[in-house]
């Protein structure tokens, strides 16, 4: 037995056991306690349990962003098509959860029609998920490579994406002086072996090469939790489920 299965492991002695399904099967449930369509938390369920999977952060991430709620914001995302190998995409300050599956069908759709393609996408926010996006990246049939950046590029991360995997791509070509989150995904790229580290809190999220591996394994393994992380998510749940009582009954007729 494996230290990561033991539950009398120190290191496991404060979280829970769950499935990669379970955390996919009550992610839509959890994001409608939060506040999102049901359109989208259908959506995003599989954002949240990949994300989870793959980094450990993702239940953290939506701790955090549920304290300022964007999921309910009435703005649309700005599309601009004004070159037909790019696509430009205004986020309006959205999270990537909800925005990581869009990003990837719009890419997909105008890839194949073109050898250079890119897409843009800025004022975006939860850049956790950018693990889904590497994970999904390798359905478009294409060799991709992403290349996120923080804030005031407080923070750089490149990683190509393929149908054999994910690996760490090397440092940026460039950089934007932008003061929003800032996302590209491009066609081709060249592999290397020089690693692009994330350079902020979330350090603990490993690296672009180690998701699809951790992800992988969730499938068949356990994931383990912190308990108040699983405590918050499980209460989201509860949120979408009518009370049982005797009084609740008669009041539903």
């Amino acid at each position: 037995m494996d230290d990561a299965d033991d539950p009398g492991n120190l290191e496991t002695m404060s979280k829970v056991a769950v499935s990669y399904q379970e955390i996919y099967r009550n992610g839509v449930h959890a994001l409608r306690g939060l506040g999102y369509s049901f359109a989208i938390a259908e959506r995003s369920a599989r954002t949240l349990a990949t994300a989870q999977a793959a980094t450990g952060g993702a239940f953290r991430a939506l701790m955090e962003s549920s304290q300022s709620f964007r999921g309910s914001a009435g703005e649309r995302v700005i599309v601009k098509r004004d070159d037909p190998r790019e696509i430009l995409i205004d986020c309006r300050g959205k999270s990537l959860l909800e925005l990581s599956p869009f990003l990837i069908d719009a890419f997909a759709a105008g890839a194949h029609n073109t050898d250079d393609y890119c897409l843009t996408a800025f004022h975006w926010g939860d850049e956790v998920f950018l693990a889904d996006m590497a994970i999904r990246g390798r359905t478009v049939g294409l060799p991709i490579t992403v290349t996120y950046q923080g804030k005031a590029r407080r923070s750089l991360l490149s990683f190509h994406v393929s149908a054999e995997g994910i690996s760490d791509a090397g440092p940026p070509d460039h950089t934007s002086s932008s003061d929003a989150n800032m996302l590209t995904i491009r066609t081709g790229g060249k592999k290397t072996m020089s690693a692009a580290r994330l350079e902020t809190t979330a350090a603990a999220w490993f690296t672009p090469d180690q998701w699809l591996s951790r992800f992988d394994q969730a499938l068949v393994r356990s994931l383990w939790i912190d308990e108040d992380e699983f405590r918050f998510f499980s209460q989201c749940v509860g949120k979408i489920w009518l009370p049982t009582s005797e009084r609740s009954r008669k009041q539903q007729g």
